[in-house]
């Protein structure tokens, strides 16, 4: 699958998470739940090297997620020299297997934003409109 491309957005405000105590690495969606292809905004801090293209992934792995298993990656998030990106994405209608586990159409449940490697997660929920 191919990966999908950030745009820029407006600023959210809504719900964080920290994935890494200690470290001022945080990552916000808004808003925290919406059907599939509504667009959200994600804004984060620390979640890689500062100046460096963030990577991120929408996923569903089966453990604390209920939605499809698989995922969509979001690579080259621009992030500036303070650690900090902001962008918009939509929230796909497939996702690609993980390790040869599930893929297909994403359904209502519970997803991660995480970004590889670990240093922010956030949960989102699809739901159905």
């Amino acid at each position: 699958m191919t990966p999908v491309s950030p745009s820029a957005a407006l600023t959210p405000s809504g719900p964080s998470a920290t994935a890494t105590p200690g470290v001022s690495a945080t990552l916000t969606v808004t808003p925290g739940r919406a059907p599939v292809g509504a667009t959200v905004t994600l804004d984060g801090t620390g979640c890689r090297n500062p100046g460096e293209p963030t990577y991120l992934v929408f996923e569903g792995e089966g453990g604390a997620e209920t939605g499809t298993v698989g995922a969509v990656d979001i690579p080259n998030v621009p992030t500036d020299t303070t650690g900090h990106f902001h962008i918009s994405f939509t929230i796909p209608t497939q996702l690609h297997s993980l390790q040869g586990r599930g893929g297909g159409p994403v359904r209502p449940g519970t997803y991660d934003f995480t970004s590889k490697p670990v240093a922010c997660l956030i949960q989102f929920t699809v739901t159905t409109s």
